[in-house]
């Protein structure tokens, strides 16, 4: 399929989009999941998992039917568990949520399909009328569902700032303009150096962007106003609206392309962007003053009224203006630097007046901003210095003055401590900016980088955590959204400082990893978690840093012995977050789990932080593969049949000398053992431990390597025959041992029975 007018022209290949699909699909997925409760889990992860196994024996339509299968079955298991709960919602909110749900399950499915090739091959327009429903639709599908999860588990007014945030992330991967993954020029046409598709080559239309824009813009405010319809007459919910409102204004004018979808000339379209984010920006100013500054830290403003509301908002609508003119490289050019300077010098005197900083302390932070102005016009290092000496003074008053006196705990350590660390912090955020405009000291940067994320980890796990360990009902220290900002801001941080070589390589892996990591403390922060995940992440992503192609090679060539290396690193890492993993399933289950369900998440975890090592050095052997693919699956199955396994190494001490206990559980973390439920209640009531699921869990097993063509010969009658029987002999075994105990002549007949089913099923 071509337009020879356009140069434009049909061509199979892989789907380019996928990580941007999945940041929108895959939380959303999990949501559905929820909704459907555990079949649909089951659902989605049986499914899952025999298209992956149809799709690596080429089993293409296979594949593609049991994936839209498993969808449709997932969306008779949310309606079925809507319907049996419709009395705890209004009607027409279950009706949505069917309707929600079956749209992402159909967007879900497009995505599934665009990656197939002969489906490519065969249907072209289908594909990229595909490829463009799950790009365009994503957005608003995802962030519906995405807002259901997010207010499962976080206070329902807190959901349209989170709601924001996720619009405007997915509108910055999805909705600005993408070149057809099918699409092939047939002319190098360049406008400097990079290649120009035509217009008929990008995804979306102008209107399908225009429309995205809309709901990224009125969305986060429309929901809240439909959360506090009832109380809005109060000046807080106006200042909430205002900032609900201009905060995707202002994302939208300020990235590159988020105004495309214009019906102007690009010069108007810039000048039109600079104009929206100075508007938005002052109205984002001035809902921040009355949502968080006037209302969240008015003890810490000394100054009476209205002298605070004057001193604050100059300071405030002074830095914006600054901070405006350098964004729109007007600061140097219409706006003189030593007027901004003066500019600067004011704001920071009328702000440090608004605290309370007294005058024989008010050198301090006049000279940082002294020598911030100097150094924005001379670039040097020694009046950074002076700006970076009394940035630290200043705010070591600060603490000093407002917090070092009470004598409380915050968490596990004292709020002396909390004031130190967070010092320490400021320190390195203080410094590093200076450094890289300077270009100075790449190694040291990242050295500084990473004391920052290490003190940053331990703050937020101390201060967001201490709220968990007190009462129900208590004030919050630190929210929520602080931690995911900070994580996102440190991410963004390393990224934006290794794009333009101002940070080693090292130092972005390891620093973005443990802000990635300090998200864990979200899921259970009485668990402490940063430093297993962080440790896991960083075993896991190891080779992907360590390790790249040889310029002309597309193979990654490693040694043996590092390989190995590798897999050990990994599996200790494992193995120094079990009791991580066990307080995780543990609240996912809401109940003390079983043990055969946490070592099976723990084979799974296994299996998962070694994909990364195979993908990577040994992506052209495919028993490496399988064998990490078994792995996963094994501990799916361990999760699912829940063998019973031997209390001795588990939770139980072995007896050795020397006081020796070399276990998997300590006190705090012990899971259920069947044979607690024998001990309690007696056999009585029939309970006992169920060791022929072992059988069980081997046939599945040998079942798996027979569908995988692990086993020489796999494809000939014979062996599939003798798979068949080893299958259906061990699946009798177990029915016969569980169904018919102590009754031979029956399970021998179970046994035959099981065997001859089996071996029909196979060579059908």
């Amino acid at each position: 399929m071509s337009s020879a007018g356009a140069g434009v022209r049909f061509a199979p290949g892989p789907f380019k989009y996928n990580g941007r699909v999945a940041i929108a699909l895959v939380p959303a997925l999990l949501v559905a999941a929820g909704l459907g409760g555990r079949v649909v889990m089951g659902i989605l992860t049986i499914g899952t998992m025999l298209w992956y196994i149809m799709d690596a024996m080429q089993y293409r339509e296979g594949s593609i039917t049991v994936g839209w299968g498993t969808l449709l079955l997932a969306q008779g298991g949310v309606m079925l568990n809507i319907f049996y709960t419709i009395q705890n919602r209004p009607i027409a909110l279950s009706f949505l949520i069917i309707l929600m749900t079956g749209a992402l399950l159909m967007v879900t499915g497009m995505w599934v399909t665009v990656q197939f090739r002969f489906i490519q091959m065969q249907y072209p327009a289908v594909v990229l009328a595909f490829e463009r429903q799950v790009l365009t639709a994503s957005l608003p599908v995802a962030a519906v569902m995405q807002a259901i999860g997010i207010a499962a588990v976080t206070d329902l007014g807190e959901v349209p700032y989170y709601l924001c945030a996720v619009l405007c992330l997915m509108y910055y991967v999805l909705a600005r303009p993408l070149e057809s993954s099918f699409h092939q020029a047939k002319t190098g046409r360049t406008i400097g150096g990079k290649t120009a598709p035509p217009a008929e080559a990008i995804i979306q239309s102008k209107t399908d962007a225009f429309w995205l824009a809309v709901a990224v813009m009125l969305m986060p405010a429309s929901s809240y106003f439909a959360i506090h319809i009832a109380v809005l007459n109060h000046w807080m919910h106006f200042w909430s609206l205002l900032i609900l409102g201009c905060a995707p204004v202002a994302f939208l004018a300020s990235i590159p392309d988020g105004l495309w979808w214009l019906p102007m000339p690009p010069r108007f379209i810039k000048g039109l962007s600079r104009l929206l984010l100075v508007l938005a920006a002052f109205g984002l100013l001035a809902g921040f003053e009355g949502r968080v500054v006037f209302r969240a830290f008015m003890p810490f403003i000394k100054l009476p009224p209205p002298w605070n509301y004057v001193a604050v908002t100059g300071a405030l609508v002074g830095l914006l203006i600054l901070g405006l003119a350098h964004m729109t490289g007007a600061l140097g050019t219409a706006m003189d630097v030593t007027v901004a300077g003066s500019c600067l010098l004011l704001c920071t005197t009328a702000g440090s007046l608004a605290v309370g900083i007294p005058f024989h302390w008010l050198p301090a932070p006049m000279v940082a901003a002294c020598g911030l102005a100097l150094y924005y016009d001379s670039r040097s290092l020694q009046e950074y210095s002076v700006f970076v000496l009394g940035a630290f003074l200043t705010a070591g008053w600060v603490v000093q003055h407002h917090f070092w006196f009470l004598d409380l705990r915050v968490g596990f350590v004292h709020l002396h401590t909390v004031c130190k660390l967070a010092l320490a912090a400021l320190l390195p955020a203080l410094m590093v900016p200076g450094l890289v405009l300077a270009h100075m000291g790449r190694q040291f940067v990242g050295v500084l980088m990473l004391v920052q994320a290490e003190l940053v980890c331990v703050l937020e796990e101390q201060m967001f955590g201490a709220h968990h360990h007190e009462e129900p009902g208590s004030e919050i220290m630190y929210p929520a959204y602080l931690v995911i900002a900070t994580s996102v801001a440190g991410v963004a941080a390393c990224q934006a400082l290794h794009a333009i070589w101002a940070l080693p390589r090292w130092a972005n892996w390891v620093v973005s990893t443990l802000y990635v990591a300090k998200l864990s403390m979200l899921v259970v922060p009485e668990a402490y978690l940063v430093l297993p995940t962080a440790l896991l992440l960083l075993t896991a992503g190891a080779p992907v840093y360590m390790y790249q192609a040889e310029a002309g090679k597309r193979r990654v060539r490693i040694r043996p012995a590092q390989g190995l290396a590798h897999v050990l690193a990994t599996l200790i890492a494992v193995a120094l977050a079990r009791f991580a993993v066990f307080d995780v399933v543990q609240w996912t289950v809401l109940g003390r789990p079983h043990e055969g369900v946490l070592l099976g998440v723990l084979v799974m975890v296994a299996a998962a932080a070694l994909m990364p090592l195979v993908v990577t050095c040994y992506s052209h052997n495919q028993t490496a593969m399988r064998l990490v693919l078994m792995i996963g699956v094994s501990g799916l199955l361990l999760a699912m049949l829940q063998p019973p396994l031997p209390r001795i190494g588990g939770a139980a001490c072995p007896q050795l000398p020397f006081a020796l206990c070399p276990r998997l559980w300590d006190e705090r973390h012990v899971p259920m053992h069947d044979a607690d439920d024998v001990a309690i209640w007696g056999s009585g009531l029939g309970r006992r431990e169920h060791w022929p699921r072992w059988l069980l869990m081997t046939a599945a097993g040998v079942g798996l390597l027979g569908l995988s063509g692990a086993v020489p010969g796999s494809r000939s009658a014979f062996v599939r025959l003798l798979v068949a029987a080893a299958v259906g002999w061990l699946v009798g075994d177990y029915l016969a041992l569980e169904i018919v105990p102590g009754q031979w002549i029956l399970q021998v007949l179970v046994v035959a029975t099981s065997m001859i089913v089996v071996a029909f099923i196979t060579l059908l």
